[in-house]
This record gives structure tokens, C-alpha cells and sequence, in this order.
């Protein structure tokens, strides 16, 4: 037996060989929970099989079969494949959520895997860990957020961002390997206001990283290159530096066993060029860069294609490959997305190789059309990760390279080190976040009165109420007109329905009738067509044209997410999408509309 010396060094005193010749270095670099203190690990469902799905729609199935009073508890555990265990009894939580008024409302997006945006019904009683104290901050406003890990068994490739909340397993699925999520913003609880009565956010920065940050890149000292400073261009350096292939090499060892730790800048400019590189990166992650619209790839295929076995070879991903055996080239198949590098095909992102992930969750499915465009926005999205993670390297090789580009030195942060001289520092985020992360604040009020928002009935928002009155019977009960008004203005923050308020709910029911959200029979409405495609085909062309404002020009998306709104849904998911791309295409050839590129209008006179 051959033995090997080693030499256990604080603070993680490994028991085997391990390169510790960056570990100081390393450990100059602030702890990511030092940068962003407010984090927590992604939520754990314990049955994503019943509470997350593609669509609302199946969520919902599912849960008025649990909710049905005429099946007993074991009924619905055995229908739904619901287990108990010392903490979750079916019996509870079906009398939990019965008390819940509205419980579509519950529904919300959830980042599942990378790229991977499903919908989930959130609430304590169906869902075994919200974490609601740090997810609340993804779901009162507008926000953003970075997503890593602590531990990782193998290669550290795991960082992503996201706008919704998240689950432990969306970067990788391997034992240890929890998801944690860091809000960049924090929303005040709904009952804080400021003296005006707003709500102000504040950014989830460090003070003592803050003041360090503003410490290291002010040389020479510059007043309005820090105060430029934003939060966001702190988390685009964040997201820069771990996406450094050499930071990523060279610190290998540690970033399995802890949070990632992140060097300080040596210069504002270095900084400045990382948070542009790291700006982009977060736009192609998160879907929303510009670049996304040049597709590289070209599919081949029926119109809704389903997903059996994907494999890639020729530079194809195929989703229809037949088998072979382990180790052997792939066969090419029939439908596929070509024009797809070796490299894009195998990168990686947490524990998941994203082209392949994407596609083999979806094996049995039908993709519809929003599906085929939005892989192929992803397939974009790596292929320009690839290209930056390259460019952030070289950026840092232009300012010194590792670790001379960086200001961390040798000694760790600690308070003695990190202690600068308040008037030596220029402070950072003086202003309040952009402008669209800023909600608009609540008028001001008695202190006794509610903190809800009542807007004027003059100014209530036509197709807002649409919406609402949509989820309002889209539990399936009927409801008497005169509680649906009541049920309305209690919605709205009014404690008593006044004739005003009154007047203008009725003609939203009435309007809503009409436009076949719902039905009217004696006086009891009840839900009329639950999804787009349950329309009759020629009443929703009636309806899409009736939706257009008069002969104006309109982008295809705007007026796809009009007519949804014109009849009650505030989203427009891809079966949505589908299905008036259908109309507008069938309305085009018969002539009602007329095309010009992506805009669309009204044939007829002006």
C-alpha cells in the first residue's frame, strides 16, 4: 500500500492532496453571502408532480380534484400519487387550502430548470418549504436575483439569474448540490410605508462590501463614476467574474466546498468592463437580449413535433434519433434543430446539459411553435455565453491578468481589513433602484384605513377587470350577480360597494358576457369557455378584431397579448400564442386584416 503525506490546513483541513497554492488568494475574495447578505436556499415542494406543470391549466385539474368534497382523503392521495409524512397529511391540507378565497391566484412562475420557466401553485399548505421570507421579495415587485450553489461535486459551472423564485434543485439535481437564490432588491413588508407612503426597495448589498467596492476602484477618486454606480452593475460584475473560465480553473478546489468568494477589482475601469460583459450575459440568461431574435439554427419538421429520443451528431439535434447502444454515434433522425456546435450541444449549466435537458423534459409532449422559437432562443444564448465567458478572460488578461487584475491581495476581508474611514469613502446607490424595479406608491391614508389601493371607478382599468373576473369564477362555481360585484369591489380595496363602484362592476359582468368570459342565466353567472382554444373559431375572430384599436398599425404581439386580455387572461402562454398566431394567420387570408412585415391592421375604410 502506498501512503501519502499531507498537510491539513485551516480553515477546511482536506484528508486528502489537495492544490492549495491559490487558497490565500482565494480567500482574499469576499463570500458571495458577504456581497448579497439576504439569500436562502430554492424552495422544496416534496410533490412537484402535482403542484408544477407546463400549464395552468393541468394545476388546476389537479387541484379540484383534491379540493372535491365528494372524494375522501385516501381517493385523492391514490388519484394524485400524494405520500404523507410526519409533517403533510392530505386531510390538512385540503382543509388549508379550501380556505384560501381564489386559488388560481396562487399560480406563478417558478425558474425549474435553466431556461426552464413553469408554473406552480405557492402556498404553505400544498407546498413543503416556500422559504416565503426571501421568495416574498421575487413576488411583490419586479426584481432579479442570482442563483448559485454551496457545494458542488465536480466542476463549478453553476450560476444562473432569474426573475422568479426558484426551486433547490434548478441549477443540478446531484446530492448536495442545493440551488440557493440572492434577491437583488428587497421589498418592504406590505404594511411598511415611508412617511409619504411609499414602499421603498432597498438593493441586497452589503454595507461593508459596499464600502470596500467603493474603496477599491475609487483611483483616482471620481464622485460620479461611483454614485454611477447601480446595483445591478454589481451583480453584472458578480455574474462576469464566476463566468471566468480562469476563475473557475484556478480556484477549482475551493469553489466545491463553500459559497463562491469574489476578488475585488483592481481598477473602476476593470470593473466597469466586467459589468458590461456580465450585463450581457444576464440578458441572454434571461431571455431578454436583442441578440436572441438572430436565430443560428434552422428546424426541420412537422408543425407540432413530439419529442421521443434526442440525440445530436452533424451538428443536429434530433428529437427523434433512433436508439443505440451506449458509447455509439448517434443515428441521425428526421426533425430536428440544425445548426447546433459540438460545444453549444455539450455546455453545461449547474448539473445540466441545457440543449439536451430542455428537450428531454418535454419527451412525450407536443412543442408548439412558442416552443420550437423559444429552444431556439436558448441555442443563441449559449453560443453567446461561450463566445463572453472567452471575452471576460481576456478582459481580465488585459488588466493584469490573475491575480494582478484584482485588489484583493492576500489578506481575507476580515472587519480589521475591511475597515475603511467613512470620510475616505464615497458612498454607493445613493439614488433609489431604476426606474423598473420602482413601484408606484399607495396614496396617502388614515392611518386606521387599510393599506390597499382603491382606484377611482372612473379610472378602473377595463381589461384589468376582465382579467379579474376570470379568475374570479375560474374555480368553476356560479356565483349570483350581486355577490360577484361584492366579491369585485372587496378585491379592489373597497369595504362597501357603493353605486358608483357598483354601476361600473356590472358593466364589466355585462361586458364579460359578452365578450364569452362568462355566462349569465337568471341571474347567476357562472365560467363560460375556461381555455382560448375551448373559443368556437369564428366568435374568436369576432373577438380578436373587436379587440384591435380601429385601423392603427400593431405589432403581432401586442395585439396577441390584447385579445388575451380583451377576454380575461393575463398571460399569454404558448397555447395562447398558438392559437391566435392561428386566428390572425386564417383572418390575413380571408381579408379582415391586412399584413405588413410583423405589423398588423384592419382591412376597411378609414
Amino acid at each position: 500500500m502506498e501512503w501519502s503525506s499531507i498537510r491539513p490546513e485551516t480553515p477546511y483541513y482536506f484528508f486528502i492532496p489537495k492544490n492549495l497554492d491559490f487558497l490565500a488568494e482565494y480567500q482574499a475574495g469576499w463570500p458571495i453571502t458577504g456581497v448579497m447578505p439576504t439569500y436562502v436556499n430554492g424552495i422544496v415542494t416534496a410533490r412537484d408532480g402535482f403542484v408544477i406543470d407546463f400549464e395552468d391549466e393541468v394545476i388546476e385539474d389537479r387541484v379540484r380534484v383534491f379540493l372535491d368534497e365528494k372524494r375522501s382523503d385516501a381517493k385523492v392521495g391514490e388519484e394524485l400519487g400524494l405520500s404523507e409524512n410526519y409533517a403533510w397529511r392530505v386531510r390538512d391540507a385540503r382543509r388549508e387550502l379550501r380556505g384560501v378565497r381564489n386559488w388560481p391566484r396562487l399560480l406563478t412562475d417558478i425558474l425549474y430548470r435553466p431556461f426552464d420557466i413553469r408554473r406552480i401553485i405557492y402556498h404553505d399548505s400544498v407546498v413543503w418549504r416556500t422559504r416565503s421570507g426571501v421568495m416574498r421579495h421575487m413576488m411583490a415587485g419586479r426584481n432579479l436575483a442570482l442563483c448559485t450553489n454551496r457545494y458542488v461535486n465536480g466542476e463549478f459551472r453553476h450560476v444562473g439569474v432569474t426573475r422568479d423564485i426558484i426551486n433547490d434543485c434548478t441549477l443540478s439535481l446531484a446530492t448536495k448540490e442545493r440551488t440557493y437564490l440572492f434577491p437583488l432588491f428587497l421589498y418592504p413588508d406590505e404594511n411598511t410605508t415611508d412617511l409619504l407612503g411609499g414602499q421603498q426597495l432597498s438593493p441586497n448589498i452589503g454595507a461593508d462590501f459596499a464600502r470596500v467596492l467603493s474603496a477599491a476602484i475609487a483611483v483616482p477618486r471620481n464622485r460620479e463614476v461611483l454614485q454611477a454606480i447601480t446595483p445591478e452593475d454589481v451583480l453584472n460584475y458578480v455574474y462576469a467574474v464566476f463566468h471566468s473560465p480562469g476563475y473557475r480553473s484556478r480556484y477549482s478546489e475551493f469553489l466545491k466546498i463553500d459559497f463562491p468568494r469574489l476578488p475585488l477589482p483592481g481598477s473602476a475601469d476593470l470593473f466597469r468592463d466586467l459589468a458590461r460583459l456580465g450585463g450581457e450575459l444576464v440578458g441572454l440568461h434571461l431571455l431578454e437580449s436583442p441578440m436572441l431574435a438572430k436565430f443560428i439554427t434552422t428546424y426541420v419538421g412537422p408543425k407540432n413535433p413530439e419529442v421521443s429520443r434526442v440525440a445530436w451528431s452533424d451538428d443536429t439535434v434530433w428529437l427523434d434519433a433512433a436508439s443505440t447502444k451506449k458509447g455509439q454515434r448517434a443515428t441521425p433522425g428526421t426533425v430536428g434543430f440544425g445548426g447546433i456546435p459540438e460545444a453549444v450541444w455539450n455546455f453545461h449549466i449547474g448539473g445540466y446539459q441545457v440543449c439536451e435537458k430542455w428537450l428531454k423534459d418535454r419527451k412525450g409532449r407536443k412543442l408548439l411553435k412558442a416552443d420550437i422559437d423559444h429552444y431556439q432562443r436558448v441555442v443563441v444564448a449559449l453560443s453567446e455565453t461561450i463566445r463572453l465567458m472567452k471575452e471576460i478572460d481576456e478582459v481580465i488578461d488585459k488588466h493584469g491578468g490573475w491575480p494582478a487584475a484584482f485588489a484583493t491581495g492576500v489578506t481575507p476581508p476580515t472587519a480589521e481589513a475591511s475597515a475603511v474611514r467613512e470620510a475616505e469613502v464615497i458612498p454607493l446607490f445613493p439614488d433609489t433602484p431604476s426606474k423598473e424595479y420602482v413601484r408606484e406608491a399607495p396614496p396617502l391614508r388614515k392611518v386606521a384605513e387599510p393599506t390597499v389601493e382603491r382606484p377611482d371607478p372612473d379610472e378602473l382599468d377595463r381589461e384589468d377587470l376582465m382579467c379579474r373576473i376570470r379568475q374570479l369564477f375560474s374555480v368553476g362555481e356560479e356565483r349570483e350577480r350581486e355577490t360577484a360585484i361584492d366579491v369585485l369591489a372587496r378585491e379592489l380595496g373597497y369595504e362597501r360597494t357603493g353605486p358608483r363602484i357598483h354601476e361600473e362592476l356590472d358593466n364589466a359582468l355585462r361586458t364579460a358576457v359578452r365578450r364569452g368570459i362568462v355566462i349569465a342565466s337568471g341571474g347567476v353567472l357562472k365560467l363560460d369557455v375556461r381555455r382560448i382554444e375551448d373559443y368556437d373559431r369564428a366568435i374568436l375572430k369576432e373577438l380578436f378584431l373587436a379587440s384591435l384599436q380601429g385601423r392603427v398599425w400593431t405589432e403581432r404581439e401586442d395585439a396577441i397579448r390584447g385579445l388575451a386580455r380583451w377576454v380575461g387572461f393575463r398571460r399569454t402562454g404558448a397555447a395562447i400564442d398558438e392559437e391566435v398566431r392561428s386566428v390572425i394567420n386564417g383572418l390575413i387570408r380571408e381579408g379582415p386584416l391586412e399584413s405588413a412585415g410583423g405589423l398588423i391592421r384592419r382591412t376597411g375604410g378609414d
